[in-house]
């Protein structure tokens, strides 16, 4: 059942019986304010299960999230209805998954920037720095100090309900992301709204047995989940030998109380009896002493659901063990999948510099002949520039983003390989620049390398570039088409510095030194987007298309320009694809018009990237604008 919530009298839709979905999404959208949205709160309550289109449930995300990236900094009770909305959305589950599908992408590997920045203020809390205010009975309604303080607790409530949703989990325990754990952070949390959340997206996700030694060992879901069943007993040294110091030190504390809320300690349990599922489960929990955790809760509660599952989770930890067939299909099926998973991996990790370049230029990369012709070099830019290909191409950089991190944060440059080879400077460059570039497109991440890969740039295109690698190395180091690369990482550049430079390689020859004539001719061919690049530089001082996903101010003439015939198409390849898709002369104007933070914030506003313009071929090359390896 969805929740409910008081509407003012004087709202003119509050008994409308006639009204609907669209009705109410354009009042608020014309700023009808608090009381349409709890209208539409009361509304989605009635009628979700059977009355809401998937055309209204996506007109209804669109609206809500773009409300919570407008008040993000602003009306915090606004934030707080606009979850309420979402959550008794996701109730049924037919909507949790047409909410999945609409904001995270299907392989799962990474959600729609705006439900990314709603978990990011769910697990993104620091319960440390809570105060009393939290404290309250949710049951009798949502506090002003609540709503205050802790204004996104309710999207525990909405990961709860898509986390039934595949996608949805595939999300929440991708490691590289890192919301787990701070998601169980939020079990200490004094507010029992962001704990109930908490608690049940970790529940479901405890569903799937194959996470169980990953949530145990590496996670250490126990002691998070075990602290809040923790009393004021202690514990004796025998029974501390293989328990968290965490927990044993709480029991000593004489102020120390359990879950005060039934439902959350209910799921907590429900989350041990989850993990004794596999013997190699149920080892580890005997091995981290909860026995006595769970022994002198029951001592000191009297609900009798709590005893029953606590009886449960005994007789699983005392009994004699043998390997069962659910224990032996799990066992086999985990030693199988880590099979399959190490084949699979050498198919597409990129581990040394040769497999990056390789990668990218291709399996005869190191062929001297492989790059006379022009014929190859097209054959190549229809993986760069976004050709039939180019979404398994993409899909290669989005699987090694972890090599992205490991070149940002000069792990590689502790290998010589990576440090002191020209092609490992290469590999370097094409990791920070163009893989980011694919991997964070249309977000504020696609550029956070560009001061590292400048600066590795700089160095190679100068006489010495202060450590021995500079002009020599670009020259009789690098064949043309690698030295391209080196052009675009400073064709990137906001500094007009860099691009004096790019155009110094092309008019000296430097970029095409030693190609022959028809590669030279299909180099060469780029000159005109590093001219357009430069003269976008020399007009604003910067890349308008960037200032969505970097949160800047944009002015009308910017926006006037990205909007008009005369933008390239590689100026708009970092923009979030609504924003693309919606530049005419109505948007700019109301952008223009209220040029303020309000504005700033819908505008960026992130959704799925733009898709790629083709060029594959010398004539697409004079008349199309890349966006690939030119990207912006």
């Amino acid at each position: 059942m969805g929740t409910y919530v008081n509407v003012a009298e004087e709202s003119s839709m509050a008994n409308d019986a006639a009204v609907n979905v669209s009705m109410l999404l354009e009042g608020i959208e014309y700023g009808g304010g608090e009381n349409i949205i709890k209208v539409l709160i009361n509304h989605i309550a009635d009628h979700a299960e059977h009355d809401l289109s998937d055309e209204d449930v996506c007109a209804i995300l669109d609206s809500m999230f773009d409300q919570l990236t407008t008040n993000e900094d602003g009306d915090r009770k606004i934030i707080n209805l606009c979850l309420v909305v979402l959550n008794n959305l996701t109730i049924s589950e037919h909507h949790a998954e047409v909410f999945c599908k609409h904001v995270i992408n299907s392989d799962g590997y990474v959600p729609a920037p705006a439900l990314h920045e709603m978990i990011l203020h769910f697990v993104g809390h620091n319960p440390q720095k809570e105060d009393e205010s939290l404290l309250y009975d949710p049951q009798n309604g949502f506090s002003s100090d609540m709503i205050r303080e802790d204004p996104w607790a309710y999207a525990g409530n909405i990961l709860t309900n898509i986390v039934r949703c595949e996608s949805a989990r595939k999300v929440i325990l991708r490691q590289t992301l890192g919301f787990m754990p701070k998601l169980l952070q939020q079990v200490r949390s004094k507010n029992p709204v962001r704990r109930r959340g908490a608690v049940a997206v970790i529940r479901t996700c405890l569903f799937d047995k194959e996470i169980h030694w990953w949530a145990l060992n590496e996670l250490k879901v126990t002691t998070s989940l075990l602290y809040p069943c923790v009393v004021a007993t202690p514990i004796t040294d025998e029974e501390k030998m293989g328990m968290d110091p965490v927990l044993w030190m709480a029991a000593s504390d004489s102020k120390k109380t359990y879950e005060p809320k039934l439902d959350i300690l209910l799921m907590i349990l429900e989350s041990f009896i989850l993990l004794c599922q596999v013997r190699a489960g149920r080892d580890t929990l005997r091995k981290q002493r909860i026995y006595p955790i769970c022994r002198n809760l029951d001592y000191q509660q009297t609900d009798e659901r709590v005893s029953e599952l606590i009886l449960d989770i005994v007789n699983f930890m005392h009994r004699d063990e043998e390997e069962t067939s659910a224990d032996r299909e799990v066992r086999e099926k985990r030693e199988q999948d880590f099979r399959d998973a190490r084949e699979e991996e050498k198919k597409w990790k990129l581990s040394t510099p040769a497999d990056v370049l390789a990668f990218w230029f291709g399996e005869d990369f190191y062929d001297e002949d492989s790059y006379t012709k022009k014929t190859h070099i097209w054959d190549r830019m229809s993986k760069w520039f976004g050709g039939k290909e180019n979404e398994a191409f993409e899909e290669m950089q989005k699987k090694n983003e972890i090599m992205v991190r490991k070149a940002a944060s000069g792990e590689l440059t502790k290998n010589d390989d990576w440090a002191e080879t020209p092609r490992g400077i290469l590999a370097r460059v094409i990791l920070l620049d163009q893989f980011s570039r694919c991997v964070y497109r249309g977000t504020a991440r696609a550029f956070q390398h560009d001061h590292l890969t400048e600066k590795i740039c700089m160095d190679l295109v100068s006489e010495d570039g202060g450590n021995g690698k500079g002009a020599a190395w670009l020259k009789y180091y690098m064949r043309a088409h690698e030295r391209m690369f080196i052009l675009l990482a400073l064709q990137h550049s906001e500094r007009e510095e860099c691009h004096e430079v790019v155009m110094r390689m092309f008019d000296e020859g430097i970029l095409t030194d030693g190609a022959t004539e028809e590669v030279a001719e299909a180099l060469l061919a780029t000159k005109k987007y590093a001219v357009e690049h430069a003269a976008v530089i020399k007009q604003f001082g910067r890349y308008p298309g960037r200032n969505s996903a970097l949160v800047r101010v944009s002015t009308p003439e910017e926006l006037a320009w990205l909007a008009s015939p005369e933008c390239p198409t590689w100026a708009k390849s970092q923009l979030p694809a609504a924003e693309a898709k919606g530049q005419g002369e109505e948007s700019v104007e109301k952008v223009a018009k209220g040029n303020g933070e309000e504005s700033v914030e819908k505008v960026a506003a992130e959704v799925a990237p733009a898709p790629s313009t083709v060029v594959a071929t010398a004539t697409d090359l004079e008349t199309a604008d890349a966006d690939g390896v030119g990207l912006d």
